[in-house]
């Protein structure tokens, strides 16, 4: 399909229908006991401030993977596997009420979608012991009650973890997807006229095999030259959490990584990335992180 010489529209029409055949099947054998589905439950997190574009572009690329390749299959017309959060941080209150439209409108479509607003996150933040809290420090943010927006992306993505933990049924099978709302679960096809944006990767599919048959604890995606959230940034945060006893020296030393050199692609800092997909188990401090391959392809991101 992705050698350049052959039809790809017509074998990736194929591609997809195999996928929709495989899970049929699969449901058709659970019904009649013959195999048990134990593949991983995925909760998405979506972090959003004032972009609704950006978001229904983000949740219909969630919509036609789950149309295209029925992962995990449907009950009554909704995906059994796939939980999304939109975890909200606009200060636009316009904007906040066009973000629960979406998540009213992709509900109908059959994705089981939640909004993550303000005055819930509060409400969890504000339900943890007061010395868990005071560990945390900065990390699930300190900003009032009345300005609980605009806290920032990291801030946004460490409180989903809570709307994590509170939706989770079966901890050991389930993975946890953290996606930014300018991303898209497509990629950018190069052919003779330009890109073209195509729904050609399975991604729960790949992602649960992945956490299945590996010991992968988390996995993001490719990063590009001089990236601004790098695999050391990244295992830094998570160290804050760890023991006082954790060794001491680089963050990427302390999980295991080898220390990243700092360089540039064409010039400028970039970083391409399809979000993170974690499992939570060990401490914090011990993740190592592991890297897909390219497939000729790149994520697809939408302009600011």
């Amino acid at each position: 399909m992705w050698s350049g010489t052959a039809d790809f529209h017509p074998l990736l029409a194929t591609y997809q229908a195999l996928f929709r055949e495989q899970e049929a099947l699969i449901r058709q054998r659970c019904k009649k006991g013959q195999v048990s589905d134990d593949r991983h439950h995925f909760v998405l997190a979506i972090p959003v401030a004032d972009r609704p574009p950006h978001l229904r572009a983000c949740l219909e690329s969630l919509y036609q993977v789950c149309t295209l390749f029925d992962y995990g299959g449907t009950t009554s017309g909704v995906w059994d596997k796939i939980q999304v959060i939109v975890a909200e941080d606009s200060r636009d209150e316009a904007n906040v009420r066009r973000h629960i439209e979406l998540v009213d409108e992709y509900r109908q479509k059959g994705l089981q979608v939640v909004h993550f607003g303000l005055a819930e996150q509060c409400d969890l933040l504000d339900a943890l012991p007061p010395h868990t809290r005071e560990r945390l420090g900065h990390l699930l943010t300190t900003q009032p009650r009345d300005r609980f927006y605009l806290k920032g992306q990291a801030a946004n993505r460490n409180l989903s973890y809570l709307k994590f933990l509170q939706l989770t049924q079966d901890r050991d099978r389930t993975l946890y997807f953290l996606i930014d709302s300018d991303q898209s679960l497509c990629v950018n096809r190069q052919t003779a006229s330009g890109e073209e944006v195509v729904y050609a990767l399975p991604y729960f599919h790949a992602i649960d095999r992945i956490f299945r048959t590996t010991d992968t604890l988390m996995l993001t995606g490719k990063m590009v030259g001089d990236p601004p959230v790098s695999p050391s940034v990244m295992a830094a945060n998570f160290s804050t959490t760890s023991p006082p006893s954790s060794p001491p020296g680089h963050p990427a030393r302390r999980a295991g990584l080898p220390v990243p050199r700092r360089g540039t692609a064409g010039g400028r800092r970039r970083v391409s990335r399809h979000g993170e997909a974690l499992r939570l188990r060990r401490p914090a401090g011990h993740l190592p992180l592991r890297l897909p391959a390219d497939r000729r392809t790149r994520p697809h991101r939408l302009p600011e």
